[in-house]
């Protein structure tokens, strides 16, 4: 083999080596990514075992009540800072928005779309506040109002006594 060939061999090697790690940066799905998803699932299957007492991880969401599914969005979004949170049998990719760069994540909880959002530390509120003070704090809303929020793993319904 020649010297020639052996650069341009080693160039389209480079170029593939470079699209595939741009494509596993990216925030879109690929099946790469998926399968990594997958691998990173399996093991963490012994704290979804402890969770949801049944050792089946597609049980998680059912399990589960509303408020520990929004912790563990919350955990698996801020915290281990995945790039696609599962719940169950099911995948959500985890996004930034486009403004803020926050992380957001759109998920399904008994039938209701649910999504999840990073909150922007850089707004007045209380929990803004918490925000800048280094707390993890992310807010989740049905149908475009605001329903809980997890700060630093404590989750609070609005609209819930306690």
């Amino acid at each position: 083999m020649n010297e020639e060939r052996k650069y341009a061999i080693l160039f389209a090697a480079t170029l593939l080596c470079a699209r595939k790690l741009q494509e596993l940066d990216s925030d879109r799905p690929s099946p790469a990514k998926i399968a990594a998803v997958e691998n990173e699932s399996a093991e963490r299957h012994s704290s979804v075992t402890e969770l949801t007492g049944s050792g089946r991880p597609s049980d998680l969401s059912m399990a589960l009540s509303f408020g520990e599914v929004l912790i563990e969005v919350w955990r698996q979004a801020l915290i281990e800072n995945v790039k696609f949170i599962r719940l169950g049998s099911e995948t959500y990719p985890v996004r930034r928005t486009s403004k803020r760069r926050l992380r957001q994540v759109d998920f399904v909880f008994e039938g209701e779309e649910i999504r999840g959002l990073e909150q922007n530390p850089l707004t007045k509120s209380q929990w803004a506040l918490m925000a800048r003070s280094g707390k993890k704090v992310m807010q989740f809303l049905q149908s475009g109002r605001y329903v809980a929020n997890v700060v630093d793993g404590k989750v609070k319904i609005y609209g819930a006594s306690g």
